[in-house]
């Protein structure tokens, strides 16, 4: 049996690597700026699914890290482009 949190986990490292490559497809072509505020975006999805792995675990406080960290990404990177 799988532990509840192993779901969550899978999504973070798929959103890892979703922002890996929009990163590098952004650096690459000056012309697709759009994918360096998407690879911003998953890249707090990435923080949010690893806080609601820890919050499956009653990991209060690392859950309230790591959506604090999502949010102030989300924020500043979306002031940052408009």
């Amino acid at each position: 049996m799988q532990h509840p949190s192993l779901k969550f986990v899978k999504l973070q490292f798929a959103m890892m690597g979703l922002a890996l490559f929009c990163g590098i497809i952004g650096l690459v072509n000056d012309g697709f700026s759009f994918f360096i505020l998407l690879m911003f975006y998953t890249l707090s999805l990435s923080f949010l699914f690893e806080g609601l792995a820890h919050l499956t675990r009653q990991d209060m406080g690392v859950f309230l890290q790591q959506m604090i960290r999502a949010i102030i990404i989300i924020l500043f990177s979306t002031i940052l482009y408009f």
